[in-house]
């Protein structure tokens, strides 16, 4: 393992602990997940939806389904060009109705960003968040930055936040 793969997975691990010792939550990760169902937030190329599908299940086996519909959110939890996910979670986590053991992927042009503070969202358009995930909901969220990602970089983020919600955390997920 290289250095800079051992510093990634540090910080990882590091902000794992950093928010047990905040919250005093620690996080139950999901030991298997059966399905991993991805949303659109706006419409999206299909080919982009169905690499996220292939890479997934050629990482971790898990079947993904493509849902047809468009997820809307509320106007109030976007702010200029970014989506607030931490609300967007609360919301599609009770409106979306699941089994436990599936997870659910949200894809966006649009920047992501749990706070909205102006400050955050400027320091995101410098360093750009490309996804999210949320563990105690099972909830994901990726951005493609308005398509301007490659391909291989956005399959990269979504395997990386499912890995999140089964508790692999750093590079290489395995």
């Amino acid at each position: 393992m290289s250095f800079n793969n051992f510093l990634y997975n540090f910080s990882e691990y590091a902000l794992s602990r950093l928010f047990r010792v905040i919250t005093g939550i620690k996080l139950r990760y999901r030991d298997k997940l059966d399905e991993i169902r991805i949303y659109q937030l706006e419409e999206k190329d299909p080919n982009i939806l169905n690499s996220i599908k292939e890479k997934i299940w050629n990482d971790f086996e898990i079947k993904s389904k493509i849902m047809p519909e468009i997820i809307e959110i509320p106007k109030n939890i976007r702010r200029g060009n970014f989506i607030i996910t931490t609300d967007a979670a609360r919301i599609v986590n009770d409106k979306i109705e699941r089994p436990k053991d599936t997870a659910l992927l949200f894809i966006t042009k649009y920047g992501i960003t749990p706070f909205p503070f102006l400050s955050t969202r400027i320091l995101q358009t410098i360093f750009p968040i490309l996804g999210t995930s949320y563990i105690l909901y099972g909830i994901c969220f990726i951005t493609t930055l308005n398509e301007r990602l490659q391909q291989e970089i956005i399959d990269y983020a979504a395997v990386h936040e499912i890995g999140h919600l089964l508790g692999k955390h750093g590079y290489p997920l395995k």
